[in-house]
């Protein structure tokens, strides 16, 4: 499909200044850019049926919808009945454009970000780019590097660099399915609760489950953590094409905004309007790069010990120990291969949901299962097996029957936990079965562990080793 038929979506809450701001931008750059396909503005209600609190006044609701349909009439408004929180609104229009649609992308945007008129003409071209590389998820044009000159941005002009913020972006719907296979889980997580309440210690499960330590809670962070735990890149152009104004919101005041340079970016359509934007294809070794990049990033910014009691909230890390244990709130420590086994009894008997976590710092290869499938289980029972959240690798158990598994650790997971899971299609004790003193649940006897390492070395841990290190 042509890049000027792609829907936009923008995302609406209790600001209509912004808003306002936003939507002329818009309006320009839509012509300019030939942009023909639909328009639609999700606007969140004011009632939260969560919290019980009203979150925004009607007039400012109705300000923004009144905004929307004076400066694009031909658009759509999707309205909700009651506040539902940034995440979900999102999730909404993600669904609108990719399961009603179908579209094989969307551009998308929030209430804070002023583009430039050829704003819709770079981002035809980092489309383009994203035809070419698979590997990219998302791509944006308001920056990789918002402190860069004119003259810098110029000379970089055919250059895609990694995004950081999620503002104003569009996605592809190929990198959303593959998206929500992980995030579905954070959503499920989300719902029933005000979003500004989101329950800090499930989140961090979940972030474990894929290999990650406690990040912030945050749904963009939460879908950028996934989109990088998949091995896939989110761009942006060098060249500043718009102008992020949110100077006062959720996550910025005056003064960080001042601090951090948003009212200072320089757009280059101001020095040069009428760039082609062809931009030089991304291989996967540059994609690489940006993964690893973005993946740093987050590791830095995870929430520490630090985090809790700067904010006074030494509650919600008491949560998260007795959830995932003290070590998630430190600072990642190199450590042996193997740092701790869960759902797996003294004896090496496994409960059939249980999981290994190999540490960050172990440059791993593959890792090997050794195990006895339990005698009570019956014949065709299926173990499958997740790798940071993602499947990897599926196997028959027959009763009492010795079986093995081998999982290859990509380097797309280099500097996160991996998290081997294994699920047992059923879930019953032996008791089931007939009369046995041993009621507990079983999955399989752990025999043994192997871990190949890249540079050839092998470990092998035999099932008390591994159990001993939980």
């Amino acid at each position: 499909m042509e890049f000027q038929r792609l829907p936009v979506c923008i995302f609406s809450f209790n600001r209509p200044d912004y808003l306002r701001a936003t939507l002329e931008a818009l309006r320009v750059a839509l012509d300019a850019g030939g942009m023909i396909g639909p328009v639609a503005l999700f606007q969140d209600g004011a009632w939260n049926p969560h919290s019980r609190q009203t979150k925004a006044t009607p007039q400012a609701i109705a300000a923004c919808i009144a905004q929307f349909q004076r400066l694009l009439p031909h658009g759509q408004v999707i309205e909700s009945s009651v506040n539902l929180g940034i995440a979900e609104n999102i999730a909404r229009g993600e669904a609108w454009a990719f399961e009603g649609g179908r579209y094989p992308a969307a551009l998308f945007f929030e209430d804070d970000m002023v583009v430039a008129p050829g704003y819709f003409r770079a981002m035809a071209g980092l489309y383009a780019l994203a035809q070419a590389q698979p590997r990219i998820a998302m791509f944006a044009a308001y920056g990789a590097d918002g402190r860069a000159s004119a003259a810098e941005q110029f000379a970089a002009r055919r250059h895609a660099g990694p995004m950081h913020h999620n503002w104003a972006f569009g996605l592809t719907r190929t990198a959303w399915v593959q998206r929500e296979a992980l995030t579905r889980d954070y959503m499920d997580i989300l719902s029933g609760h005000d979003y500004r309440d989101r329950p800090l210690d499930r989140i961090a499960a979940w972030y474990g489950r894929m290999g990650w330590p406690p990040l912030p809670t945050t749904q963009d962070i939460a879908k950028s953590a996934a989109l990088n735990t998949l091995g896939l890149a989110r761009v942006a152009s060098v060249a500043a094409c718009a102008r992020y104004i949110g100077a006062t919101g959720t996550h910025y005041n005056p003064d960080e905004f001042a601090r951090l340079g948003f009212a200072d970016v320089v757009l280059i359509e101001d020095t040069h309007p009428d760039l082609d934007w062809q931009f030089d294809v991304l291989d996967d070794a540059a994609i690489d790069a940006i993964v690893a990049r973005q993946r740093a990033d987050m590791l830095a910014v995870r929430l520490g010990a630090d985090s809790f009691i700067g904010s006074t909230a030494l509650i919600e890390a008491l949560r998260v120990i007795r959830h995932l244990g003290p070590a998630a709130l430190l600072p990642p420590q190199a450590a042996a291969p193997l740092t701790s086994a869960a759902g797996f009894y003294p004896d090496c008997w496994s409960h059939p949901h249980s999981s290994l976590v190999l540490s960050a710092a172990a440059d791993l290869r593959e890792a090997a299962l050794e195990a006895i499938a339990a005698q009570h289980l019956p014949s065709g029972t299926r173990l499958d097996l997740l790798l940071n959240g993602q499947p990897a690798g599926s196997v028959q158990l027959e009763p009492g029957e010795t079986f093995s598994v081998t999982l290859l650790l990509p380097r797309s997971l280099d500097g996160l936990e991996k998290v081997i899971t294994a699920r047992c299609s059923v879930n019953t004790d032996p008791f089931t079965a007939g009369f046995n003193a041993d009621r507990r649940p079983l999955g399989f006897l752990l025999l043994r562990l192997t871990l190949l390492a890249r540079d050839g070395g092998r470990t092998v841990l035999e099932g008390r080793d591994v159990i001993g290190s939980a």
